[in-house]
């Protein structure tokens, strides 16, 4: 009796042991948790039609309308140069000179050269005459008459060589002094005074800085219908520009010209708006500008869609936006068909999208399909 009530407890406390380590030894299958979509912030944009002028910005370069490196046809040294660059210099000013010391030397040479060859061309001319005269008698031969003849076309030849020879002394006399081929301003100079300027290499730089050629590269598609045979109907084209950096100051380009290269193997195309400068305002070259307000003429206005550039993301070679339903909050990706830009914000649309539908408008990188949206700017819905 006493092992079967021993054998009792064994069991009991085995039964408890095991009540109280169920959940370790058979542990139970937990319930699948139900993920909830993660929340964003996110502004959205509703989508219509373009209204207004389409019109984009285009970055620029300033270049000087008139712009030349000057150089001395001849060599020597530069006996006179005060200039500064910043300098103002005026059309047919003296900018330079070289020293014409061995250019006057020669065309002293020259004319004594010239004298004496007049003088022996008279004789000659005198020889010929009696010459003449004596095989008009055949007095002499032939042969003597044809060197008494040759002799005196010689002694011309050599005259008017040596006359030719003045010029070009003369000429390169007067190309020691250095002239301002226009009005303008000294922009850099490459040579000091008394130091050895050799031929056709330039020595300095001048520009005239009261108007300038701002150039852009536009796009083949929004080149304005311009024609080479109407020059004067480019001026009609009148455009705002801008200097950043420089304040918020507006100037006025107007058209004038264009390359009909592309550049670069490009759909891009040169185009330059001359810019007059107010007195109080300089504009240097080199300097960056930005054309402003451009109509964009490839973008019709009455059918084109256009969303901020930021609500478009590439998936591989294709071009997505995130459609909203305002419903559900939910988002879900759609394949664009891209177009041009029609401002500095907004680019065009060809197809994927309709009138009244709602993107995300930006940070659509970090965004997935699971997510919902909580909208920053309901007013747009």
């Amino acid at each position: 009796m006493k092992k079967l009530t021993t054998l009792i407890i064994v069991i009991a406390a085995v039964a408890a042991s095991l009540y109280i380590c169920k959940d370790k030894i058979w542990p139970q299958i937990k319930e699948k948790q139900h993920i909830v979509p993660k929340e964003r912030v996110a502004k959205v944009f509703k989508i219509g039609k373009v209204e207004g002028n389409s019109t984009v910005t285009y970055p620029g370069v300033v270049k000087s309308l008139k712009h030349a490196e000057l150089f001395f046809r001849v060599s020597g040294p530069v006996i006179e140069n005060k200039l500064e660059i910043g300098q103002p210099v005026r059309e047919g000013q003296v900018l330079m000179k070289i020293d014409q010391r061995d250019y006057l030397r020669e065309i002293d040479r020259l004319k004594q050269e010239l004298k004496i060859n007049k003088d022996q061309r008279d004789l000659n001319k005198t020889n010929f005459k009696r010459t003449e005269q004596l095989y008009k008698q055949q007095a002499i031969s032939k042969s003597e008459y044809d060197a008494a003849l040759t002799k005196a076309n010689v002694s011309d030849a050599q005259l008017k060589s040596l006359e030719e020879s003045i010029k070009k002394a003369q000429d390169m006399l007067g190309d020691t002094s250095l002239r301002a081929p226009f009005s303008g301003v000294v922009t850099d100079l490459r040579i000091k005074q008394f130091e050895n300027a050799q031929a056709n290499v330039p020595v300095m730089t001048i520009d005239d800085l009261r108007e300038v050629e701002v150039h852009v590269s536009v796009p083949a598609g929004n080149m304005p219908d311009m024609s080479f045979k109407d020059k004067d109907r480019d001026k009609d084209y009148v455009y705002d520009v801008t200097f950043p950096g420089r304040g918020k100051r507006i100037l006025k380009g107007v058209m004038n010209g264009f390359k009909a290269v592309a550049a670069d193997n490009s759909e891009t195309y040169d185009v330059s708006l001359k810019v007059k400068a107010p007195e109080d305002f300089i504009i240097l070259p080199g300097m960056s500008a930005e054309v402003i307000n451009v109509p964009n003429f490839k973008i019709k206005q009455d059918s084109t869609i256009a969303v901020p550039f930021a609500s478009v993301f590439k998936r591989g070679d294709k071009s997505y936006v995130w459609i909203f339903n305002p419903t559900t909050k939910g988002i879900s990706a759609r394949e664009v068909t891209l177009g041009q830009p029609v401002s500095e914000n907004n680019l065009q649309i060809l197809s994927g999208l309709e009138s009244g539908e709602v993107i995300i408008a930006a940070g659509v990188d970090w965004l997935s399909e699971d997510n919902t949206i909580r909208v920053m700017n309901p007013e747009v819905l």
